[in-house]
């Protein structure tokens, strides 16, 4: 599900992702949200460089409309994960 939030005093509409936890049928979460926050805490720590150049990227796909991911793009974790598979 998408939702456009309008926050007048940042000048305009913000895009959020919103997830909540899950349980199976067997009571377990099947959220990873933590597990993902956790991977990426952990190579912000190893390489010194991701923020910026993550920031620009997601700058430039924004700029050519291809973080929309239900249109085909990619999303911020993907951007990292590509990154970080890339440089090693």
């Amino acid at each position: 599900m998408y939702y456009i939030l309008n926050r007048g005093h940042f000048g305009g509409p913000l895009d959020a992702d919103i997830t909540v936890e899950t349980r199976n049928k067997s009571d377990e979460c099947s959220h990873l949200g933590i597990i993902s926050t956790d991977a990426i805490n952990n190579w912000l720590a190893e390489i010194s460089s991701l923020h910026t150049i993550v920031i620009v990227l997601k700058q430039y796909f924004l700029k050519r409309k291809l973080n929309v991911t239900y249109g085909g793009g990619l999303n911020g974790f993907s951007m990292i994960v590509l990154f970080v598979a890339y440089i090693y």
